[in-house]
């Protein structure tokens, strides 16, 4: 993995018109079926449960997690509309993906259902935040979070071979996507919140292209996918 920190040319001041409502709706939609995230999202909380598990008796954060969600959606779909590419780049929120099924699948063709979430991989859907084309195909992912920015490259053209392990998760979603898009090139745009009560302003707002090895992709991938026939997830 290499990762190059570079100057995301936002200006999140600027005056943008946009329907709220219609905006957040078309960002809510999800298909039924097995999602990439849920099978991501399994992985994480069973290898690292003090950070992503959850009890069966917790009660749902849901007015943390929708604060969260509106935050992060409408900071999506801002970015996107205020990004100032000096490389004429083309942004899109590309919509919904589903992964193929291999040659050598058992499945019976009638029951290759969208999102059927087969043990060999397939029918597996996800939906990247931003497809970014400028002379490569590019995954692009937005997360706000609480985490920390302290260690992270933020000088722009500094090139790094990773990030601290608390941002694992991040890697693996932009990994297993880029893996069934055949690019090995993503983007990923890092608003911290703990930065932002800190005021460390030059680190609140983060962004990185990365290139992953062929091998890093498969492999994540074949992680991902092992344990989720492992948990009855892709069956």
């Amino acid at each position: 993995m290499k990762l190059t920190a570079i100057a995301h040319e936002l200006d999140l001041t600027s005056a943008y018109n946009w329907d709220m409502t219609k905006a957040l709706a078309s960002l809510t939609q999800r298909s039924p079926g097995r999602h990439m995230s849920e099978l991501y999202g399994a992985y994480y909380a069973k290898t690292q449960p003090k950070r992503y598990a959850t009890k069966q008796e917790d009660t749902p954060p849901h007015e943390r997690w929708g604060v969260g969600m509106a935050l992060e959606e409408m900071l999506e779909l801002g970015l996107k509309a205020r990004v100032k590419s000096q490389n004429t780049e083309e942004i899109i929120r590309p919509g919904e993906f589903e992964t193929q099924h291999t040659d050598d699948c058992t499945r019976p063709e009638r029951k290759r259902t969208k999102g059927c979430g087969c043990r060999c991989g397939g029918g597996v859907l996800f939906s990247p935040d931003l497809c970014i084309f400028n002379g490569v195909d590019r995954t692009g992912e937005i997360k706000l979070h609480s985490m920390s920015h302290k260690g992270a490259p933020h000088k722009v053209g500094e090139t790094y071979n990773g990030l601290d392990p608390k941002f694992d998760k991040f890697f693996t979603q932009l990994m297993v996507y880029d893996y069934h898009l055949g690019t090995p090139f993503g983007r990923l745009y890092s608003f911290s919140m703990r930065e932002m009560v800190q005021f460390n302003e030059p680190k609140i707002l983060l962004a990185w292209d990365i290139t992953f090895s062929a091998q890093e992709m498969r492999e994540e991938w074949e992680i991902i996918r092992n344990h989720g026939v492992a948990e009855g997830l892709l069956t």
